[in-house]
């Protein structure tokens, strides 16, 4: 589950509810089995001046700016790493369980991982 803000929500801010919702949809979607976090945090750990050169390449990519993709936008409630927890807090008060929980944190991962890897 990708956490590109333009990819979440049309809405002008993106919240961590916006991407469990899209997280939600996902297991709806495909089921439990195919999801897992990969929220690249691109941008959270980036200086803004960088983030700044970074979005002109974004652009050359043809990234708009309704993607919202530009490395100074943020997740509310997920704009820095040591706020994982509110994403594995969300999926409880969703009524995940915590076989799911670890599913989509990393075990689908390891599972597809292993397969390809060996």
């Amino acid at each position: 589950m990708y956490a590109v803000p333009g990819f979440l929500t049309s809405k002008a801010t993106t919240t961590i509810d916006d991407w469990l919702d899209h997280i939600d949809y996902i297991v709806n979607l495909v089921g439990i089995d195919y999801v897992g976090i990969g929220s690249d945090f691109y941008g959270f750990s980036v200086p803004d001046n960088l983030a700044v050169k970074i979005g002109e390449f974004m652009d050359a990519l043809g990234f708009r700016p309704e993607d919202k993709a530009s490395f100074l936008t943020k997740v509310e409630g997920f704009d820095q790493y040591k706020k994982f927890p509110n994403l594995i807090k969300g999926l409880i008060s969703r009524g995940y369980s915590n076989q799911e929980i670890k599913k989509i944190a990393g075990e689908n991962f390891l599972r597809v991982f292993k397969k390809i890897v060996g």
